[in-house]
């Protein structure tokens, strides 16, 4: 994430600029997929986490302060808490020690995470992949310290992997991305952007937000252009003494009396 670029970004949609609202988007969808896919059950669950956390992320915009905490680690910090406050909201979400219905996991770590009984999914991402210490945990779901140890360890034993060193995050394999997927959302999504954020006194947004775009799409050959050709002019003005200043003779002062 350019971070010079996501605080214009901010800035644009704090003036309310319906681009600048797309582009924050563009710029968290991509890190905040895999977080929300550790913390649901499936593809549909994880952009509605999502989609939830970005009309947060929206209305906290105004008392944001990147002074306090990067804007990657506050939207992270925030999916998981919106992830959470859901998986503790959903009926039938308690401590469930038994097997998933298949009896089974998934060969591939996070395809297993996703299929573990819900809490258990909760405090081994918490712990293993994100940091959260027990005491922390044990906060959140109303349960003690060694509680929240035990839900790992059946967790890692349900996975099949050993119990690990939470100051050493693992590294999970990627889902494949699923083409138009972020388009798709954003599709969906826009449309109550509109509804929810209307343009009136939207002022325009910041050039150094829209550069990457215009990097991509190409309009930065025709400014390339512009500034070659205008430094060019520059040059040829000068070398024919056309921007030179003119040699006018300056008369003597008059001496001053003594």
């Amino acid at each position: 994430m350019d971070t010079l670029n996501i605080h214009m970004i901010i800035d644009g949609c704090r003036v309310n600029n319906q681009k600048a609202r797309e582009l924050l988007f563009r710029q968290i969808y991509p890190f905040a997929l895999p977080v929300a896919m550790r913390y649901s059950r499936n593809d549909e669950d994880a952009n509605e986490l999502i989609e939830q956390c970005y009309f947060e992320v929206l209305d906290s915009l105004p008392a944001y302060d990147a002074r306090q905490l990067n804007f990657r680690t506050w939207v992270k910090n925030r999916i998981i808490s919106k992830a959470l406050d859901l998986l503790k909201e959903k009926p039938g979400n308690g401590i469930d020690e038994s097997l998933p219905a298949t009896g089974k996991l998934s060969g591939q770590l996070l395809s297993g995470i996703r299929q573990l009984p819900p809490v258990q999914q909760a405090v081994f991402s918490l712990y293993a992949v994100d940091g959260y210490s027990h005491p922390e945990i044990a906060v959140t779901f109303g349960i003690t310290p060694n509680e929240s140890q035990r839900l790992y360890h059946d967790a890692c034993r349900l996975l099949k992997v050993r119990s690990m060193d939470p100051s050493v995050p693992i590294k999970l394999e990627k889902f494949p991305a699923i083409a138009g997927a972020e388009d798709a959302l954003w599709q969906r999504l826009s449309i109550d952007v509109k509804s929810r954020y209307p343009e009136e006194g939207a002022e325009f947004m910041p050039v150094r937000a829209t550069a990457p775009e215009m990097i991509g799409n190409g309009a930065w050959i025709g400014w390339a252009l512009l500034i070659l050709l205008s430094a060019s002019s520059i040059i040829l003005l000068n070398n024919k003494g056309i921007l030179r200043p003119a040699n006018i003779p300056v008369k003597n002062a008059p001496l001053s009396h003594k």
